[in-house]
């Protein structure tokens, strides 16, 4: 039971993580048509 919670605990950690990650580039690249971050932010996700 207790790896399980960790677990929970870990990927709720990742999600969160992940979605300020998402949430602060989407703000880049509306901010910043010229690229710099909103580019920074983009390159990644092409390559997935």
């Amino acid at each position: 039971m207790g790896d399980t919670y960790k677990f929970e605990m870990i990927a709720n950690l990742f999600a969160f993580v992940f979605g300020r990650i998402i949430h602060l580039c989407g703000e880049l690249i509306i901010n910043n048509d010229q690229g710099g971050g909103g580019w920074l932010c983009s390159k990644p996700w092409t390559i997935l």
